[in-house]
C-alpha cells in the first residue's frame, strides 16, 4: 500500500505497485490496468498522481494506452540471436523480464530414437530425460526436453532441484556450468510445429497453437556428445532473429 510518510513521492510508489502486479502475473499482457478513478479510489490517490503512475509505467514500456478505451499490460516478444548461446535467465534479464524455471519431470530411462542414435548408438547405458518448464510473469513460455546419458543425466537433475529451489530462471546451459562441464560446439535446427494435446497443456496454449521448435545438439570437447534438447517456444512470446551476410 502507499505509505504517506516515505520520502518517495506517491506516484512512484503506486507506480512500483503496478508493475510488481505486471510482473507477479496478476494483469497478464493485454490485460486493461485500473482507471485513473479506481485507482484514486482504492489506493486514496490524486488523480494527478494515478495520471502519472500509468505514465510512468508507460516510460517503463510496461503498458501501452489507448485514447478512450484505457491503459493495458505490454506484449512482450522476446528476440533472440541464433548466433548466440544465452541462457534462459538472461534472456528474460536483458527484456527487464522476471521468471523461473520448474521441473515438469525427470525419467532414468527415455526411448528417444534420435537420443538414443547421438549419446548412446551402441546402447550400452541408459539415457535420462529431464523436462522443464521456463515462466516469465508466471506464464510458462518455453518448454524444454533434454537427454543425457545417465551419469550427467542424475547430476543435471539434481543441480535443477537446488535451482528450482532457490526460484531461478536456469536452462540447462546453467546446469553445465554447475557440474563443471565445458560446451564445445552446438548444432540446432529450428523448425515450425503445432501444439499436441500434451503441450498445449503445458505452455497453456490451444490445441494445434504455434511454436517454435529448437532442436539442439550439443557437444563437448573432442566432439563428444552431451545433449540432445528439444525446445518449444510459444510463438507469441518468442522470434528468433539471425544476422547474415552475402558474399
Amino acid at each position: 500500500m502507499i505509505n504517506r510518510d516515505s520520502s518517495t513521492p506517491m506516484y512512484i510508489q503506486l507506480a512500483d505497485i503496478l508493475e510488481d502486479s505486471i510482473i507477479n502475473g496478476e494483469y497478464k499482457e493485454e490485460d486493461k490496468l485500473p482507471s485513473e478513478n479506481r485507482l484514486c479510489l482504492k489506493y486514496n490517490v490524486s488523480r494527478i498522481t494515478a495520471r502519472q503512475a500509468l505514465s510512468l509505467l508507460e516510460q517503463k514500456k510496461l503498458v501501452y494506452t489507448v485514447q478512450g478505451k484505457g491503459t493495458f499490460v505490454k506484449k512482450t516478444i522476446i528476440s533472440q540471436d541464433l548466433l548466440k548461446v544465452i541462457n534462459f535467465g538472461k534472456v528474460l534479464l536483458e527484456k527487464g523480464l522476471v521468471g523461473y524455471t520448474k521441473i515438469h519431470s525427470f525419467s532414468s530411462k527415455s526411448e528417444n530414437k534420435k537420443a538414443q542414435e547421438m549419446l548412446n548408438p551402441m546402447n550400452f547405458n541408459n539415457i535420462c530425460n529431464l523436462n522443464l518448464i521456463g515462466y516469465s510473469r508466471n506464464s510458462p513460455i518455453v518448454y524444454y526436453q533434454s537427454y543425457f546419458d545417465e551419469k550427467t543425466g542424475h547430476l543435471m537433475y539434481e543441480c535443477a532441484k537446488e535451482m528450482e529451489n532457490d526460484g531461478e530462471a536456469f536452462s540447462s546451459y546453467d546446469l553445465y556450468v554447475k557440474i563443471g562441464i565445458s560446451i564445445d560446439r552446438i548444432s540446432q535446427k529450428i523448425m515450425a510445429v503445432n501444439a499436441n494435446k500434451d503441450l498445449s497443456k503445458i505452455l497453456n496454449i490451444p490445441l494445434g497453437g504455434a511454436l517454435l521448435l529448437l532442436e539442439s545438439q550439443l557437444y563437448s570437447s573432442g566432439d563428444t556428445p552431451l545433449e540432445y534438447k528439444l525446445g518449444y517456444y510459444r510463438s507469441d512470446k518468442y522470434a528468433f532473429s539471425i544476422k547474415r551476410e552475402l558474399n
